[in-house]
């Protein structure tokens, strides 16, 4: 299944923000490509992709507790990109919702917590 996005489109679809260098070169860049291969290639929601960070954060924090850090920091480096991919999708579908928006916010200060 194919749609119409373009890279313009997700570039467009960025948030312009203060970001340290850091987090716009290893996250923003890997999540700008995703981006564009899940809008292109995929029909997968903003929410899901939010439910999928979610998991993946619980999933990293087992490797914590196992002791097990390459693959807990493996996993929450995906986890966090996932934090970045779900907006972007949301505006480029424009399917933006107030759920959506609480969903990501409530999702961020869990994962961050634990």
């Amino acid at each position: 299944m194919k749609n119409e996005y373009t890279f313009k489109d997700v570039l467009a679809s960025s948030v312009i923000g203060r970001h340290c260098v850091y987090v716009k070169l290893y996250i923003d860049v890997f999540a700008l490509a995703a981006t564009y291969f899940i809008v292109k290639w995929t029909n997968l929601s903003a929410n899901f992709v939010t439910y999928l960070g979610a998991l993946l954060a619980i999933i990293s924090a087992f490797f914590v507790i196992n002791g097990d850090f390459f693959w807990a920091s493996t996993i929450f480096y995906i986890s966090f990109m996932c934090d970045f991919l779900d907006g972007r999708i949301a505006r480029i579908r424009k399917t933006s919702s107030n759920f959506g928006k609480k969903l990501d916010l409530a999702f961020d200060r869990l994962i961050f917590c634990g």
